[in-house]
């Protein structure tokens, strides 16, 4: 990754680096997925405004009237899907605080049952083309996560930190016939 980085750095005199755009936002990038894997921020919204664009722009800082300032941007398809102003101090009042998760629907809006269907259609259509042979379907831990409940019966909510779908992780359904046989989870980045 080095190398990635020095290729948009020109240096100027012996103290002094002049970064391009590009290689100081994947530097930054690196440095905070090395020391931070999900994290969750919680602060006080502030300068909060909707541009033309439908966009949302503000700052979250501490409570506490602390110097961090850290600057956000919320677009427009899931600032479309509030069913409340953040800039109204509508967040400060307890009875909008459903409003913020919503364990039945994912962030994006599509519900799960919906996942479930176009996921386990997926399945149906890779094991059609691929008839007698093994298949490999790639896709993002929550629909994959969606797929497992489904597959297997279980409830589609679920808590998202128990999600069996690490990262460069295989869950494999084993057919006969039309019928589901076997699920095995396997996480060969972690052996």
């Amino acid at each position: 990754m080095e190398g990635r980085h020095n290729e948009g750095r020109m240096a100027i005199g012996a103290a002094r680096m002049v970064w391009g755009v590009a290689a100081l936002l994947n530097a930054v990038s690196d440095s905070l997925a090395a020391r931070f894997s999900v994290c969750v921020v919680a602060g006080e919204i502030s300068g909060f405004t909707r541009a033309s664009s439908g966009h949302c722009y503000f700052s979250l800082k501490d409570s506490d009237d602390q110097a961090g300032l850290l600057r956000c941007a919320m677009f427009k398809r899931a600032a479309s899907m509030l069913d409340f102003s953040p800039g109204d101090g509508a967040l400060r009042d307890p009875r909008n605080w459903k409003y913020l998760t919503n364990p039945f629907r994912p962030s994006w809006g599509e519900p799960y049952k919906q996942v479930a269907a176009r996921m386990r259609q997926a399945v149906s259509g890779a094991r059609v083309v691929a008839a007698g042979h093994e298949v490999v379907c790639v896709s993002h831990q929550l629909p994959v996560e969606i797929l497992r409940r489904s597959m297997l019966g279980h409830r589609l909510p679920h808590d998202p930190r128990k999600r069996m779908c690490d990262l460069a992780s295989l869950n494999s359904f084993v057919f006969e016939g039309d019928d589901l046989v076997d699920w095995k989870y396997w996480e060969p980045a972690g052996e």
